[in-house]
């Protein structure tokens, strides 16, 4: 009998994905935009999973935790991952976002910790409103965009490719 062999390990590549994420479409680097990590508040989940799925057909990577995270990972290992090896985040505001307790604080404050290390100048964190609301004291020194507005979708794309340019 043959001895046993045990099968080589898949390498990460663009169509096996690594363990740390969940399956992805068929990219290549040189049609690969910028990753984008979307923190946001639970109550906001349905437009931002509409964001989400905008930016993705428009070519970008966006990362959001329902569609990102696989059973069985650590979530809050996953979600500073993600947002350590993003090229941008963006915050997405609301009513409800603003006043929230919870993770979705935690997720700005480990942005604006990351922003703080790039060069001045730089944009990593993008503040985006989901509708009329004030823009967060910590989150004020960033210009915001309006994505209730029209127009707004395509200045956050212009934002995204000028963040993976950089």
């Amino acid at each position: 009998p043959e001895p046993f062999r045990p099968l080589a390990k898949p390498q990460p590549t663009a169509e096996a994905p690594s363990a740390h994420s969940a399956p992805r479409r068929h990219v290549t680097p040189a049609t690969v935009g910028a990753r984008v990590f979307l923190c946001h508040a639970s109550p906001d989940k349905a437009k931002v999973r509409e964001l989400y799925h905008q930016l993705e057909r428009d070519g970008f990577v966006p990362w959001l935790d329902e569609e990102d995270l696989l059973p069985g990972q650590d979530w809050d290992q996953e979600i500073r991952r993600a947002i350590s090896n993003t090229d941008a985040v963006v915050a997405c505001l609301s009513k409800r976002s603003i006043g929230k307790l919870g993770y979705v604080q935690k997720e700005i404050v480990h942005a604006l910790d990351l922003a703080d290390l790039r060069p001045e100048g730089a944009i990593f964190l993008v503040p985006a409103r989901l509708e009329e609301c004030e823009v967060p004291q910590r989150l004020a020194r960033y210009h915001y965009v309006d994505l209730f507005r029209e127009g707004g979708y395509e200045r956050l794309t212009r934002s995204l490719r000028v963040c993976k340019t950089e």
